[in-house]
């Protein structure tokens, strides 16, 4: 990747982090990791996409959320121990 590719990413990084006060841990995470991963597999795969096509709405998102906390619940009660989240 270029020189000015990564600084290209780098400011794209400070203007999230800037506009989304709280987010500087956020970049680090897997969680956003994973979704910066997908997101770039789609570019390689599909070409340029407009981010408004590829990014759920909000409602979906609480709504699989939700799901997801829920069934990481029953697991813990359940004592599996076992979660299926994606790491």
């Amino acid at each position: 990747m270029s020189q000015e590719t990564k600084q290209d990413i780098t400011d794209l990084c400070v203007k999230y982090c800037a506009m989304d006060p709280g987010s500087f841990n956020s970049m680090i995470g897997r969680g956003f990791q994973q979704v910066a991963q997908g997101l770039i597999n789609v570019g390689a795969e599909h070409g340029p996409v407009d981010v408004k096509k590829v990014l759920p709405q909000s409602s979906t998102m609480s709504r699989k959320t939700s799901a997801v906390a829920q069934q990481g619940r029953n697991e813990s009660s359940s004592g599996s121990g076992k979660s299926s989240l994606r790491r």
